[in-house]
């Protein structure tokens, strides 16, 4: 299956470090490697970093589309008021151009947000909308 091509004045053409969040089952996680995939073939020389938790990304390791696995711990590492912060900041940092929420969580649309990155993609959803920019 081909994607659509982008034209040459979209500015989504120029993506070069972008950020896939799937943090819910397994089976969502690896449902999702075909549209990591086209987003490769999209966007062959991008950094793509999958945000997952630690039970799933064990599934992604030499996955060839994905580049770096980021670990969301929601009941280790991060379950704190101040460790969430600090991973939004963090996950800030990385300055990412395009954010993929995966699944039509509040917090997915959420992190897409808080990562700072210019483009936001998603499933479009009244209430979330302010969230994506596309």
């Amino acid at each position: 299956m081909r994607s659509r091509a982008l034209k040459n004045s979209d500015p989504l053409l120029n993506i070069n470090k972008m950020l896939v969040i799937r943090v819910d089952g397994i089976g969502d996680l690896l449902n999702s490697t075909p549209a990591i995939a086209l987003l490769r073939e999209n966007y062959p020389s991008a950094e793509i970093t999958v945000l997952a938790r630690p039970l799933n990304a064990p599934v992604l390791i030499g996955n060839p589309d994905v580049d770096r696995i980021l670990i969301f711990d929601r009941d280790g590492k991060h379950s704190g008021l101040l460790a969430r912060f600090q991973f939004y900041r963090e996950l800030r940092r990385e300055r990412f151009q395009l954010a993929v929420a995966m699944q039509t969580a509040m917090w997915t649309h959420l992190v897409a947000f808080l990562s700072g990155a210019t483009y936001r993609l998603g499933r479009y959803q009244k209430r979330f909308r302010s969230t994506l920019t596309h």
